[in-house]
């Protein structure tokens, strides 16, 4: 299972669907997340019309209808949405909450990546840093 952050219009789903071959793409079920409704609606029609050949692929509306009680392996990925100046704390309480609820619910491996670029500067602004703390 990929659960994507900020997942705006898809990218995420695209490098998959571009990096893996098909065999591999049934596997998997793909989450995406983007508080913004245009983005949203946006990524919807880019899932649609990659028809990347995932298990599963769709936009849920709140963090909380996630269920990792079947999943094997997750990978979170966070996107540009780290670095917005719109995020709260409460925003990176509940991004804290989900990554170790899904830690004692997945069966394997939970994994997280940072899919922006990411430098010393980067590293000291943002929510990453408030994000490692409370994982």
């Amino acid at each position: 299972m990929v659960v994507d952050i900020g997942a705006g219009a898809a990218t995420v789903a695209v490098a998959l669907s571009e990096a893996l071959g098909r065999s591999k793409r049934k596997r998997i079920d793909y989450l995406a997340f983007d508080p913004h409704p245009m983005m949203r609606k946006l990524g919807k029609r880019v899932l649609k019309h990659l028809d990347a050949g995932f298990r599963s692929a769709k936009y849920i509306q709140s963090l909380d209808e996630d269920d990792f009680t079947d999943t094997d392996r997750l990978l979170f990925t966070f996107s540009y949405v780290a670095h917005q100046d719109a995020v709260t704390q409460d925003d990176i309480d509940e991004w804290a909450s989900l990554t170790k609820r899904a830690v004692y619910e997945v069966d394997g491996d939970v994994e997280l990546i940072y899919t922006t670029i990411y430098n010393a500067a980067s590293a000291r602004k943002g929510t990453l840093p408030d994000l490692r703390r409370k994982l």
